[in-house]
């Protein structure tokens, strides 16, 4: 959801940066550096960010954002979860490590788990509708 935040579409505005904004005003969000570094990856490679843009965004996310270490790793996460993609256990290992309530994303390996522990997955835009907008 990071990427697609600050990813203007060419056609009209960003719902994930709706989303995102919301929730750095209105609660805790985490991010850890393994994450940072995937955005980073992201913006450059996949979308051909400017070396400049690309830090100015990544800027923004960690202003906004509560970095936080994976203190703990969970050995057994990946095949408990039945997760696909194993480059996402980072992702579940950080919910996992601050309880997160939530994950929002739109990659589906990640949303077909609905709920790891006690940390719900959904896309922005259930979030988003499940707070009544």
């Amino acid at each position: 959801m990071l990427v697609a935040a600050f990813y203007k579409p060419i056609y009209g505005p960003s719902f994930s940066k709706d989303v995102y904004d919301y929730v750095v005003e209105h609660s805790k969000a985490y991010v850890s550096v393994n994450i940072i570094k995937e955005v980073h990856r992201t913006l450059r490679e996949k979308l051909k960010f400017s070396v400049q843009d690309t830090e100015y965004f990544l800027s923004l996310i960690q202003q906004k954002t509560n970095l936080s270490e994976i203190s703990t790793h969970h050995p057994n996460l990946l095949k408990e979860t039945g997760l696909r993609d194993p480059n996402d256990l980072r992702v579940l290992e950080l919910a996992i490590n601050v309880d997160a309530n939530f994950i929002l994303t739109w990659d589906k390996d990640l949303l077909v788990l609905n709920q790891v522990n006690v940390t719900k997955i959904m896309t922005p835009r259930i979030f988003w509708t499940t707070l009544g907008f």
